[in-house]
């Protein structure tokens, strides 16, 4: 019943100019066009996401009223809800992958906290009692505190300098999942010192050049 919702994942993302934008999938056999007013968002928060946000691997609810009879098949919605739980990713720390996948929490791409840290070369501590991880090198420090959406990284007394970076929401809180701590992937940014790339399924951190 193409009036209900219908459950795709996406293969292929186009971008045309005027702003349309067109998802490919069913195994290449269907377009679906983005219209122009369609509402697109998260399904465990029903945050407004943009098309330039989606990705290849994404899985996707659809509402359509009819699909156009050629190959691939074509047709345009009004509606698209992204299946966002669970979906993983591989990461790549300065060009080295590691076992352990990134997972989609929120919209947001959340990585092992200890695993990444210290794959990059940071300092890891755990304070049981206050329910906050810590992860530092000769220059910063970061304090996350579970259940909380807020991140900045202040000068390590070490380094000789002060200051700290200006407290951000990135749209998902520290967990815990399986004995580990999980963050989103930019937290490495405002660590300082890191860039993070998100796409392709593909979560690559790396020593900023």
């Amino acid at each position: 019943d193409t009036g209900c919702a219908m459950l795709h994942t996406i293969e292929k993302l186009e971008f045309y100019d005027g702003g349309q934008t067109k998802i490919l999938t069913d195994n290449g056999g269907m377009y679906i066009g983005i219209d122009k007013d369609a509402k697109i968002t998260n399904y465990s928060d029903g945050k407004q996401i943009k098309d330039t946000d989606l990705f290849v691997g994404q899985k996707i609810f659809a509402w359509y009223n009819g699909v156009e009879e050629s190959y691939p098949a074509q047709t345009s919605t009004y509606r698209l809800v992204l299946v966002d739980e669970g979906q993983t990713a591989d990461i790549l720390l300065n060009g080295k992958a590691i076992a352990t996948k990134a997972v989609l929490k929120n919209g947001v791409w959340t990585v092992p906290m200890r695993e990444t840290a210290e794959t990059l070369g940071l300092e890891v501590s755990w304070n049981a009692d206050e329910r906050i991880a810590t992860m530092k090198n000769s220059a910063r420090i970061m304090d996350i505190k579970i259940g909380e959406d807020l991140y900045l990284s202040y000068a390590s007394e070490q380094s000789g300098m002060i200051g700290m970076t200006a407290p951000i929401k990135l749209g998902c809180k520290a967990y815990i999942s399986e004995d580990k701590t999980w963050i989103p992937a930019k937290v490495f940014e405002i660590f300082v010192g890191f860039d993070v790339t998100q796409n392709n399924n593909t979560i690559e951190i790396k020593k900023a050049s």
